[in-house]
């Protein structure tokens, strides 16, 4: 299969720096375009992700749009990347979709389950993918926490505790804008509560959650606890705590610990550590390696062969959760 066409939907500081510099140089992708309201500001981002030299002539103009139509109409653009303002992805992901491109999507892909049922009918019919850009879950940190868990047997679990609170970011960051569906648990919180899917908590049945607001009627913090057969689950979130980006599964006579889970530089070396009547007794040393390059590679095998439901039913199973905590109903 050739390499895909893709376009951007959006420059923001993580796609500047993350995203587009790692799709220039990945194998399975051409970058075709690049959604930017300010061209300057698009392309002084980019040189300070050192893509470009300011003196370079290799920095095209051409591949650089004020315009969203030019990404939807663009008949050679086969997916389209959308790190946007979560209040932004519903209509984008229609947009992409009515026009027959594969959607890969910023959490938190969408803000209510009458919108998923909408997109997924859609892409169904079209035979696209969409999926949520959650780039943890290919990093082998992961991949070795949920060997732990099948070497013990997720049954032998009695409590599970997930943790991502970040300090305050600057005031105008679109994470305190809530008609542009900001709020901390759209983001941060998203987190907490997809990686239960991915650890193989099938159905949690919430028990209880508490959300924090700011003068604002923003939510900038919560508490959910949940239930998964004999296991009690605590996701805690938020804005303005000091940072910690964590799980913590206990059984009856272990502990196994995994600190920076959910974000880590791609030069950042991770453990998972297990710990027995408070000493450490294994320790699994894990190599950095690119996460983002590993998420869009994943992708590219998705589309090739199709995995419609894979992609979609995790954004399913996080928004009920989400919906449920905001309302504080029993979910399952």
């Amino acid at each position: 299969m050739k390499p895909l066409n893709i376009g951007c939907l959006s420059s923001g500081k993580h796609a500047t720096k993350n995203i587009i510099p790692m799709i220039i140089n990945h194998e399975e992708f051409n970058l075709v375009l690049v959604h930017a309201r300010d061209l300057n500001k698009l392309k002084d981002s980019l040189i300070t992700a050192r893509i470009f030299e300011e003196s370079s002539d290799d920095f095209d103009l051409n591949k650089i749009t004020c315009y969203e139509d030019d990404i939807y109409l663009n008949k050679n653009i086969d997916v389209v990347y959308i790190s946007s303002p979560n209040a932004l992805h519903f209509d984008q992901i229609l947009k992409c979709l009515e026009n027959n491109k594969h959607v890969i999507v910023e959490k938190t892909a969408l803000t209510s389950i009458n919108q998923f049922e909408q997109v997924k009918r859609l892409a169904f019919e079209k035979q696209l993918i969409v999926t949520e850009a959650f780039m943890y879950k290919f990093h082998n940190q992961l991949l070795k926490l949920k060997e732990e868990i099948e070497k013990i047997g997720i049954e032998e679990i009695r409590r599970i505790f997930v943790n991502f609170h970040i300090p305050h970011l600057e005031k105008n960051n679109i994470r305190y804008k809530k008609d542009l569906g900001g709020g901390a648990l759209l983001d941060v919180g998203a987190y907490t509560l997809n990686i239960l899917k991915e650890i193989g908590i099938a159905e949690p049945e919430l028990i209880q959650s508490q959300i924090e607001n700011d003068s604002n009627d923003l939510d900038i913090g919560g508490i959910a606890t949940l239930k998964y057969k004999n296991i009690l689950i605590t996701c805690n979130w938020g804005f303005g705590i000091t940072y910690k980006n964590s799980i913590e599964i206990i059984t009856g006579d272990k502990i196994i610990f995994a600190d920076r889970i959910f974000s880590k530089p791609k030069d950042l070396k991770t453990n998972i550590l297990t710990y027995s009547n408070g000493n450490i007794i294994n320790q699994n040393e894990i190599d950095p390696e690119d996460h983002f390059s590993k998420m869009f590679s994943n992708l590219f095998q998705d589309i090739k062969k199709l995995k419609f439901h894979k992609s979609i039913d995790q954004i399913e199973y996080q928004l009920k959760l989400i919906e449920s905590i905001k309302n504080n109903e029993t979910l399952y």
